[in-house]
């Protein structure tokens, strides 16, 4: 079981023999199976270097006189409003009453007690320790709570966006590492974060000593045997309970999927640490569910649009394969310019829409097996700008993005491409990245017209079409990853 620290108390006083009693008296007592960890000081300027440096002192004893007639209330001051620390229980004890009158001091300072050091026996000075003690836990345990509401409230926004189901898990993850350490403290919170579901259970992450470990050996043994011992039956209906020599919180399971804390070492949590955490099981859960939802509404409006845009291709005897390739082309090379995730998103899902306008073209000119004479070519570049007025659409993302890519991605670098002859980065980011993606497939596929190029003749190609055709910088990026961009081509034949 891991080991809780001490709790730091600090002694400040000017007179030895009082120190040395008070440590004797305190040495051997223990709060919760805890043990004191005792600092002591002879003066108040030793006393603030030790609270400048030390930000888990419970509670301090300190005396008024010392190297001057106020300096304990001087010292007080410094802790409560200079240091902001309202945490610290103060008690302040003197042999002097009359330097600092009770009535005085409690009314005017943030004290916690006030003591004579006469009335401050071996037992009384022990009874006044374990109850501060006992309110510096509790104050703890409040403002975790109102963090742990806090982080509750504010964490959804940090879930949002189109990135898919990867990026909410990721950002899950270190929602919970955060909450856990606001619950129960960093020192105390190791463990796992597990997911339940249609494909069983697993670790998606780790806080404490456990963070970036979730995938190894270790981690791995703990899932098997928390399958074993609490998910043989589906989900556990028991908010806490032992297992896998930890702890293991659970909300009410949803019917889709749910998440799960399992705590090593933990025999037991503060009630207020248990509700915050069952609260933020529960919330996720549901919040899974939605995000699950919309991703399998977003697969299917794409496999509608990919079936759609293969349709066209075939008419033009090319492949839904074709289709698929653009997306992921599209998506790495975008990875690779530094879009963020959400631009990343939406290009992939928008590639596939680039030669949609082609519907509308005649098939005696799109199955031409010859050349096109002038009047059939100017009919089919028209494809481009039919495809931009079937697809735009003012608040549709991905549409928007599909228009925006239909209509430049026959653009060329140096202005000499079609509709608007456009060139260089008047061209549209989207449109400049499917434009080469675009003629890299083209190049290694099997066409009509033409036999598949190897690989080195595509490289030649495109790097002979860099600063004319393509965007130079762009074509580096492909260029120097060529392997990678293969091996999509490989991953999805014809």
């Amino acid at each position: 079981m891991t080991e809780s620290p001490p709790w730091t108390i600090l002694l400040v006083d000017d007179e030895e023999d009082v120190l040395e009693v008070s440590r004797m008296v305190l040495e051997d007592l223990t709060f919760e199976d805890r043990p004191l960890n005792i600092l002591t000081s002879r003066s108040a300027r030793e006393a603030r270097e030790i609270f400048e440096s030390h930000d888990d002192i419970a509670l301090a004893f300190i005396d008024v006189v010392m190297e001057t007639e106020h300096a304990g209330l001087d010292l007080i001051k410094y802790v409560r409003e200079q240091l902001r620390n309202d945490r610290t229980r103060l008690i302040l004890r003197t042999g002097n009453p009359g330097a600092a009158p009770e009535r005085d001091v409690v009314r005017y300072l943030e004290i916690d007690d006030y003591k004579e050091k006469t009335e401050l026996t071996a037992d009384r000075l022990g009874t006044a320790v374990l109850t501060s003690l006992r309110s510096y836990r509790n104050l703890l345990s409040r403002l975790h709570f109102q963090e742990g509401l806090q982080h509750i409230i504010e964490a959804p926004a940090a879930v949002g966006g189109a990135a898919g189901l990867a990026h909410h898990l990721e950002a899950l993850v270190a929602q919970c590492a955060r909450l856990m350490a606001c619950a129960i403290g960093p020192a105390r919170a190791h463990g796992l974060v597990l997911q339940h579901g249609a494909e069983g259970l697993r670790a998606i992450g780790g806080f404490g000593r456990y963070a970036g470990q979730h995938a190894g050996d270790t981690a791995q043994g703990i899932v098997q045997a928390l399958a074993i011992e609490s998910f043989s039956r589906g989900a556990p209906n028991q908010p806490a309970q032992r297992a896998a020599r930890g702890l293991l919180l659970s909300h009410e399971a949803h019917p889709r999927e749910s998440f799960h804390f399992w705590i090593a070492d933990q025999l037991a949590l503060p009630a207020d640490a248990l509700k915050i955490l069952l609260l933020f099981l529960g919330q996720r859960s549901s919040m899974l569910s939605s995000v699950l939802l919309q991703q399998e509404v977003i697969d299917a409006q794409t496999e509608v649009l990919h079936r759609l845009c293969g349709a066209v291709e075939s008419r033009s005897k090319e492949t839904g394969s074709h289709i698929r390739r653009i997306a992921r082309y599209a998506g790495e090379l975008a990875r690779l310019a530094g879009l963020d995730e959400e631009q990343t998103f939406l290009l992939e899902a928008a590639a596939p829409l680039h030669d949609i306008g082609k519907v509308s073209i005649p098939d005696r000119i799109l199955n031409k097996p010859g050349r096109l004479d002038p009047d059939e070519w100017d009919l089919m570049k028209k494809h481009a700008e039919l495809g931009h007025a079937l697809l735009w659409h003012p608040s549709l993302a991905v549409l928007r993005a599909g228009a925006e890519i239909a209509l430049a991605h026959h653009e060329k670098w140096d202005g000499s491409g079609y509709p608007e002859g456009l060139s260089g980065e008047q061209i549209p980011l989207a449109g400049r990245i499917v434009a080469l993606v675009d003629v890299f497939d083209a190049l290694l596929a099997r066409r009509a017209y033409k036999e598949p190029w190897p690989i080195g003749e595509v490289v030649r190609e495109v790097q002979a079409l860099r600063g004319s055709h393509f965007d130079p910088s762009l074509t580096d990026l492909l260029l120097a990853h060529s392997d990678r961009f293969h091996q999509i081509f490989v991953a999805h034949p014809d």
